[in-house]
C-alpha cells in the first residue's frame, strides 16, 4: 500500500498495486543511469565566448532590438571553472527531470519503482520491466513521473 505522505504515488497495473517514489537515492540512481556525472574538479578552467542579451531597461524586462526588430546580443568571455561545470550539469539534469523524453521517462519510472520492489521483495527481470512499461504506456508513465515530483 502506497503512503502519499512519503511521496509514494500508487498505480495499478495488471491487477497489482504498485507505487513509484523519488527519494534522494532514486534521484542519484537516475542521474547515473542517464549519464549525468559529476564533472572532474581537477580539469583545467577554460574561457568561453557566450552571447548575452542586451536589455533596454534596468529591470531586464525588455530586450533591446535593432532597427529591423531583431534582438540585440553582445559577446562576453566567461570563465568556466569546476563550479560552473557542476552548475551546468545540474541544470541539464533538472531540465531532464522536469521534462523527460520518452527514454528518460522510462528510466525514471524503473528507478522510481525500486523502493516498491525492495519493500515487497520483488526483482523485475528485463522482460517483466518492459512488460510493465508496455502495459502502462508512455503517457501514463509520464503522468506518474509528474505526480511523484509534486
Amino acid at each position: 500500500m502506497a503512503n502519499p505522505s512519503r511521496g509514494e504515488v500508487a498505480f495499478t497495473v495488471r491487477g497489482r498495486e504498485m507505487y513509484v517514489q523519488y527519494g534522494t537515492r532514486e534521484i542519484a540512481e537516475a542521474q547515473a543511469a542517464l549519464g549525468f556525472r559529476r564533472p572532474d574538479p581537477q580539469q583545467p578552467d577554460v574561457v568561453e565566448d557566450v552571447d548575452v542579451a542586451v536589455y533596454a531597461d534596468a529591470e531586464r524586462e525588455h530586450q533591446k532590438t535593432d532597427d529591423k526588430g531583431r534582438p540585440v546580443f553582445e559577446r562576453r568571455r566567461v570563465l568556466v571553472d569546476a563550479k560552473e561545470r557542476q552548475r551546468r550539469m545540474l541544470a541539464a539534469f533538472d531540465a531532464c527531470l522536469l521534462n523527460p523524453d520518452p527514454e528518460a521517462s522510462v528510466t525514471f519510472f524503473r528507478v522510481g519503482l525500486r523502493p516498491w520492489q525492495r519493500a515487497n521483495g520483488v526483482k523485475h527481470t528485463e522482460e517483466a520491466a518492459q512488460d510493465l512499461v508496455q502495459a502502462l504506456g508512455l503517457e501514463r508513465i509520464r503522468l506518474l513521473h509528474m505526480q511523484a515530483l509534486s
